[in-house]
């Protein structure tokens, strides 16, 4: 990306990078915080050592402990031999504790001891066992309302707080689009063994007026999902959600004159930028017939045979 947002990002991860402080990443889920996890690592004196993630959102409450600090044999039911946790696993690397806003407060103390005595302690283990970490966490809540609540540790809060790295959501660095688009585009092309270049400029512009609630990982699942619906060398709008159609229409809607000029300035004759209406309106008609083309032509005002023409135009059926 290019955004300001981004770069500031990236200067973050360059100067914090090769420390070994704590670093916790803020965003909402699916801005990438994995991501920046990862690059931490990689920026890191550590990067030659361990990068081992958990999400502790995904684990249940009365697993959590064993999987972050292992237990020995006999410990808890099923354990027939010892089993390192994830601390002593990434010794001399690297920890990343994902969504760690939805770890329990016993668990949070024992993460607390972890980061302070560097050491931890096997389930149903005799003495401690000494672990050298870094500590990556990342959340997409707001932790110091749960301090409020007494939800999660003020003291492990500021251990793990020494730099606080806050991911926008896309839908506020809109400029880093085009460039996302394009990577997700190269990517889905490799999976599904294709030549995509890209996306049309009417799907472009219902991409752009998009509020991604989800954003980056969203953007990512939208294009794959449109990919594979697409028959030619592009991703054409009909190969969109409908919810992310709707930029399109309601941008044409908006200001019609204003948008058919701007795209006559981006280089298309307006023949171009007219059946790209067209197309838009068919689709929309044809979808709310539940393509029934009789029905269809009635609503648009022409005969049967010329929408079957403009169909075939638009390769729509």
């Amino acid at each position: 990306g290019t955004s300001a947002a981004t770069q500031a990002v990236k200067s973050q991860i360059d100067q914090v990078g090769p420390s070994d402080i704590s670093v916790l990443i803020q965003g909402e889920s699916g801005t990438g915080k994995e991501l920046v996890a990862e690059a931490l690592q990689r920026k890191s004196q550590r990067a030659s050592g361990p990068f081992v993630k958990i999400n502790c959102a995904a684990i249940p409450e009365n697993l959590i402990e064993s999987e972050l600090f292992g237990y020995e044999k006999g410990a808890v039911t099923g354990a027939n031999a010892r089993k390192r946790g994830k601390f002593e696993i990434a010794n001399g690397g690297t920890v990343f504790l994902d969504e760690i806003g939805d770890m329990s407060l016993s668990t949070q103390a024992k993460v607390l001891r972890a980061i302070q005595e560097k050491e931890i302690e096997r389930v149903g283990g005799v003495g401690p066992v000494r672990v050298d970490v870094r500590l990556i966490t990342a959340t997409h809540k707001d932790l110091k309302s749960l301090i409020a609540v007494k939800q999660f540790r003020e003291d492990l809060f500021y251990r793990i707080n020494v730099v606080t790295i806050q991911l926008a959501p896309l839908r506020e660095r809109i400029e880093d689009l085009v460039l996302l688009i394009e990577h997700f585009v190269k990517v889905v092309s490799l999976k599904l063994g294709r030549t995509i270049k890209g996306v049309s400029p009417c799907a472009l512009t219902a991409l752009k007026n998009f509020k991604w609630p989800g954003n980056v990982r969203q953007l990512q699942n939208i294009i794959e999902g449109a990919a594979v619906f697409s028959k030619g060398d592009s991703i054409e709008l009909e190969n969109l959600p409908e919810e992310v159609r709707l930029g399109f229409s309601q941008e044409v809607t908006a200001s019609p004159v204003d948008w058919v000029s701007a795209e006559i300035e981006k280089g298309k004759s307006l023949d171009e930028v007219i059946g790209q209406i067209e197309k838009e309106i068919l689709m929309r008609v044809l979808t709310e017939t539940a393509g029934n083309q009789s029905q269809a032509a009635a609503k648009l005002g022409l005969k049967r045979g010329t929408l079957q023409y403009k169909m075939k135009q638009y390769n729509l059926g």
